[in-house]
């Protein structure tokens, strides 16, 4: 079946349907919700959608599959700008294989501050990529799930367990394979094999986040941003196959939270998490209380040649790459660089990974022009370890 292409002119299309437009400049009339709704295998393309600061964006129902958003700008918008949600905790895993991709967006977060830019939630094998996301109020990505495996007695920080199967999670409906996994106490150390089995509920596993580039996020605050991650990842966990993993890698952060106060940490990946591969991220002129706090629970963590430019906010090196200070056991991490003090315990240059930094060197290269904020001693520092390794003089050109 082709692709319906929905333009992005505030029109929604619900079900495969599409019913009738709705003006972008309308959009804070409807405060708490998109002002387009995206369902199986539509395309939103080359939209411009400048709210009023109220509303949202474009989300996708629960059923959504092959929808994608794709080279549109979004902007002065009270919630997020793209969101793909899907049917919280079960059996029912339909919510696969969408894309976000080349999007310009800022001025997100107006109405609630603590909006992502971008959502994804219980929707596996998600592309996120070549994003330009700048300017917001608020963090600038969330990836996972629903974390209650167990309906919880009275308040819930999760508002997305009403959609949750609480009848569906049980192990008769895990497979055997996964059971077995769990139980490994090389996998999942045992205070956390319950969460690993239930993992598979989530349905939140294998997204791709790669080349997305985010600049000033989180400014305008009168205080440090409290908040779980300028991208937050909680919850993708089950890894039957290779292509399970989630995947965060050649992102950058740059200018942020730009003149504001500090914001907390620039990647949270909490306990709900599984294997992830973490790597050639870059952090340029930053300023957090922390750098990557990676606390997966169960899997395998790869954080490797990422290197971080840490403010005067930081908690110092044990939060620049580690678990609240702690390694966690599924960390694994290498080559990484913090060229703001190399004195870190996480900064290990490693000549085996002189193609990563060069790589990296360009990639925030690319990402200072597009943002329009200087990297000169970013990339002056990680230059001087490359060829203090034996690599090659690289230039921004």
């Amino acid at each position: 079946m082709p692709k319906r292409q929905v333009r992005g002119n505030g029109s929604r299309s619900q079900r495969g349907r599409q019913s009738h437009p709705i003006s972008a400049k309308h959009s804070n009339k409807y405060a708490k919700s998109a002002v387009a709704t995206l369902h199986a295998q539509a395309m939103w393309r080359k939209g411009d959608l400048r709210g009023g600061g109220g509303g949202g964006g474009v989300r996708s129902d629960g059923l959504a599959q092959h929808v994608t958003v794709a080279n549109s700008t979004f902007s002065n918008l009270g919630y997020e700008a793209a969101g793909i949600f899907g049917l919280g905790l079960g059996t029912s895993h339909v919510t696969t294989s969408n894309t976000l991709t080349g999007n310009d967006i800022s001025r997100t977060g107006l109405s609630k501050g603590d909006t992502p830019a971008l959502v994804v939630w219980n929707a596996a094998y998600t592309q996120v990529t070549d994003n330009y996301v700048h300017d917001t109020c608020a963090r600038a990505l969330y990836v996972g799930g629903s974390r209650y495996c167990t309906l919880p007695d009275g308040f819930a920080t999760d508002g997305g367990i009403r959609m949750n199967q609480w009848d569906e999670l049980t192990n008769a409906n895990v497979p055997p394979a996964w059971i077995a996994k769990c139980a490994d106490s090389e996998y999942a150390p045992p205070a956390f094999a319950d969460d690993c089995k239930c993992s598979f509920f989530r349905y939140a596993q294998g997204s791709v986040v790669r080349r997305n580039v985010f600049a000033r996020v989180s400014t305008g605050k009168d205080r440090p941003f409290f908040s779980d991650g300028l991208v937050y990842v909680s919850g993708p966990g089950y890894e039957a196959e290779e292509k399970d993993v989630t995947v965060f890698e050649d992102n950058t952060w740059i200018a942020s939270p730009g003149g504001s106060p500090p914001a907390f940490r620039f990647l949270y990946v909490d306990g709900f998490t599984g294997a992830m591969s973490i790597k050639r991220n870059a952090v340029v002129a930053g300023n957090a209380r922390q750098g990557f706090n990676v606390c997966n629970w169960y899997g395998r963590a790869e954080v490797q040649a990422n290197a971080l430019q840490m403010g005067d906010a930081s908690w110092g090196s044990s939060f620049d790459i580690n678990c609240d200070g702690y390694p966690s056991p599924p960390l694994v991490r290498a080559a990484n660089l913090v060229l703001s003090d190399e004195t870190s315990e996480a900064h290990e240059p490693d000549a085996a990974f002189i193609g990563d930094y060069a790589q990296l060197f360009h990639t925030v290269c690319a990402a200072s022009r597009h943002a329009d904020a200087p990297a000169d001693d970013f990339l002056e520092r990680l230059n001087a370890v490359l060829v203090a390794l034996g690599g090659p003089n690289q230039e921004c050109s």
